[in-house]
């Protein structure tokens, strides 16, 4: 089963759309509910999707909805350093959005990477200017080494990497997301 966001997609046949397909229907997942039941699904998997949405709020909501009590839901976004375009860039910064993803009752079971970041990104903008810090084995050099310090004091080094791969587990508190409970107490009274 697959949700695709977009209502322009193609075949690899170029010459049929997903949209004149009469088996296939498509949805906005940030505006509008996914076509299931509550707890139908062990895993969602949405991959490079949430940065595109109008609201990945809603859209996390609804797969949180749709995933049975300690489903896992997979997850990869961009790192928004590297200019991938983003509706709210703020939020997919690494350490925002594992919060994101922890205030809407999901807990981190591990972050994998995908992709070594550009060599000299990592370097401190007053640096790049050096070409002899920008070459493949210095800059390479510093980019392994960054990561490997990292790791050793336990740490994810986040922005070495492309994009992130987050393995998440539902988490039952018997409380609303704190979102939620926030976006209430901030409604205006009727």
């Amino acid at each position: 089963m697959a949700i695709d966001f977009c209502k322009f997609s193609k075949l690899r046949d170029t010459s049929v759309s997903w949209a004149s397909r009469s088996d296939t229907d498509t949805l906005d997942p940030s505006s509008e509910p996914l076509p299931f039941a509550d707890e139908s699904f062990d895993v969602v998997i949405c991959l490079e999707t949430m940065e595109h949405l109008m609201s990945p709020y809603y859209a996390l909501m609804e797969m949180r909805r749709v995933l049975k009590a300690g489903g896992k839901l997979i997850c990869s976004v961009p790192n928004p350093i590297w200019g991938h375009i983003m509706l709210y860039p703020g939020l997919f910064e690494y350490k925002f959005f594992r919060q994101f993803i922890e205030q809407c009752n999901f807990k981190i079971l591990r972050v994998e990477p995908w992709e070594w970041a550009p060599r000299a990104t990592i370097l401190p903008p007053f640096l790049r200017s050096f070409a002899l810090l920008r070459s493949r084995y210095a800059a390479g050099g510093l980019r392994r080494l960054a990561a490997l310090a990292w790791r050793a004091f336990g740490r994810f080094p986040f922005f070495c990497y492309w994009l992130w791969t987050f393995e998440i587990v539902k988490v039952e508190n018997g409380d609303e997301p704190l979102l939620t409970r926030q976006s209430l107490q901030t409604a205006p009274k009727a």
